[in-house]
């Protein structure tokens, strides 16, 4: 799953999971992204994103946004998103039992 936060209003756009989160995949939600962030009247200029290797820059910069990518050894940069992540285990995950990728979409739909 890829999580994606607007830091200034806290508003989430998440990607529907997968067992596989290879490069190729990492792709449409990035697209997805940038098309909902806008649909809702967010600005998409620069994501900032973690330091994995599945990169979706060119994705991203396709649609003119830019990816900044996270210093090193910096864990404070991601501490909204984070939190979030935290929440979402907090009230989802730790009161059922999920059995695949299509149950976990359903759950995390349920609590934005």
């Amino acid at each position: 799953m890829l999580v994606l936060l607007n830091a200034k209003t806290r508003q989430v756009i998440m990607s529907p999971s997968t067992l596989h989160p290879d490069e190729q995949w990492v792709v449409t939600p990035a697209e997805s992204f940038v098309h909902q962030a806008r649909g809702r009247g967010l600005p998409a200029t620069i994501v900032q994103r973690d330091r994995d290797t599945k990169s979706f820059d060119a994705a991203l910069r396709s649609r003119r946004v830019k990816a900044k990518v996270n210093e090193y050894r910096s864990p404070n940069t991601n501490a909204y998103v984070e939190r979030f992540i935290q929440t979402l285990g907090q009230a989802c995950f730790n009161h059922f039992v999920v059995f695949g990728t299509e149950h976990l979409d359903v759950l995390t739909n349920s609590t934005r």
